[in-house]
């Protein structure tokens, strides 16, 4: 899986150079990828995780270094309703795309419906900054999605 192996090496120098985010992106691509992580990722997200576990850090943030805050303009209720709906709406899209219905209005509005949410509340998840790993991942794994029938428009 060269495009795995690109992404695991530049997140490997990213958290080499102190940028803590990469440890658990690559975790993320690898979890999502195959079983077990190198053993940079899991030393490193371990050492990670038991100083939070033994309250050398009081936060999982401040373990792992990061800082998660709501973007300019946005509402932590908007992200929160945006991230519940990502997972069925990218699932929904992915199925949906292997049938060979293209990218479009009409299938932001057909999933919208399905959901009971606005053709492009749909768009808005799908072209999010917060969707373009989940649609890598997507497009790299045979992921089994569900099917029409399995569908229940609820996060």
């Amino acid at each position: 899986m060269p495009f795995l192996r690109g992404l695991l090496d530049s997140c490997r120098c990213q958290h080499e150079k102190g940028n803590h985010r990469a440890l658990l992106e690559a975790l993320f691509a690898w979890m999502s990828s195959c079983k077990g992580p190198p053993a940079w990722i899991a030393d490193a997200f371990c050492e990670k995780l038991l100083d939070w576990f033994e309250h050398r850090a009081p936060t999982l943030d401040a373990a792992f270094g990061v800082r998660r805050a709501a973007p300019r303009g946005k509402h932590l209720q908007t992200l929160r309703e945006r991230q519940a709906w990502r997972g069925p709406i990218l699932t929904r899209i992915e199925d949906l795309q292997r049938r060979n219905i293209p990218v479009d209005i009409r299938l932001f509005e057909l999933v919208g419906e399905e959901i009971g949410k606005s053709g492009s509340f749909v768009a808005d998840v799908y072209y999010e900054d917060a969707s373009v790993l989940w649609r890598k991942v997507f497009r790299k794994l045979k992921i089994r999605t569900m099917s029409e029938k399995h569908f229940s428009g609820k996060p």
